[in-house]
């Protein structure tokens, strides 16, 4: 059996079921709007978009802990992949949870007070959209590039849409590094899949007119005034 457990600050997993050898991949269906900072092992890959988050494993390792969060998180539905393709469904099991929505206990038994309920962990109203995390990271020798092709080697960190940026944990001085292709292209995660998605470093400030695929500018003439002085 695959247990999803969620507290107010984080959300672990736990399974026992023999026939799963290695997690692939967690995908799970949520409302709510969270900041949240991975906690999967190293090979782990996570993404976040349209209330849905995917939790990706390209190593041999399986996670104990997916994420730490604040906001308001409620988990719809879970499929949970393994190494030959098997999904599993989970049980969501609630700990410390003290929304009052979801207090399991009967209020006139429990040695608990009205006025501590729903106090020291309300969900923070300001989180108005979800945005996740991998804090932490180490290059690896010629993984990463700075816009004009100059390589980086250092910690960093990825958001949810696949942007990685220099620092170990974001401020306002890390900048967007970059992956190549075969071809030498740097990768733009934050528009994967469209026009754009790749681009070649840029050395230095270049004056070059930049050439718009399917559209052509004509520049304009100055016209010669025929007003007579």
């Amino acid at each position: 059996m695959i247990k999803i457990i969620q507290d107010t600050e984080n959300i672990t997993i736990e399974f026992s079921n023999s026939s799963i050898e290695l997690i692939r991949c967690i995908d799970i269906i949520f409302s709510g709007d969270i900041h949240a900072v991975s906690s999967l092992p190293s090979g782990w890959s996570i993404m976040a978009s349209n209330e849905r988050i995917i939790c990706l494993n390209l190593g041999s390792l399986n996670p104990s802990q997916i994420f730490q969060y604040t906001g308001r998180f409620n988990i719809k539905n879970i499929r949970v992949y393994d190494s030959i393709g098997n999904n599993y469904g989970a049980e969501v099991v609630f700990e410390n949870n003290d929304y009052w929505e979801n207090i399991g206990e009967v209020f006139n038994s429990s040695e608990g007070y009205y006025e501590f309920y729903d106090k020291e962990h309300t969900p923070n109203k300001l989180v108005k959209s979800t945005k996740i995390v991998t804090n932490n990271l180490s290059t690896n020798p010629d993984e990463f590039y700075f816009k004009d092709g100059v390589a980086y080697s250092g910690q960093y960190h990825v958001h949810q849409d696949g942007q990685a940026m220099t620092e170990a944990e974001h401020s306002f001085s890390s900048k967007n590094i970059y992956r190549k292709d075969a071809k030498g292209r740097m990768l733009r995660p934050r528009t994967h899949g469209k026009k754009g998605s790749f681009f070649k470093p840029t050395k230095g400030n270049s004056s070059r007119q930049l050439k718009i695929p399917g559209r052509k500018f004509k520049v304009a003439k100055a016209r010669k005034s025929k007003r007579k002085y």
